[in-house]
């Protein structure tokens, strides 16, 4: 049996690792598929570590706001007597 023509087939590209399913994954999972973004091959190096970079700026901001939202209404909620703590 020849292995050529079994070797030469094209490669099929699994959903997750094309452009829209990394971005789709990026979108809903956040940091946590990045692993899927540097499986890929359809993206650069450069594109990898932006992309990864971006994500983890955008996760600390996040976080940050998050951290000041609860603060902020912890500390209003005790001004306003709501809390018995």
């Amino acid at each position: 049996m020849d292995n050529s023509i079994a070797n030469s087939a094209p490669k099929k590209t699994k959903w997750f690792h094309t452009v829209w399913g990394v971005l789709f994954l990026l979108a809903a999972l956040g940091p946590f598929a990045l692993p899927c973004l540097w499986k890929s091959e359809t993206f650069s190096i450069f594109w990898k570590w932006v992309i990864t970079i971006s994500m983890i700026f955008l996760t600390i901001i996040l976080a940050w706001s998050t951290w000041v939202v609860i603060q902020t209404t912890v500390r209003e909620f005790r001004s306003a007597g709501l809390m018995p703590w």
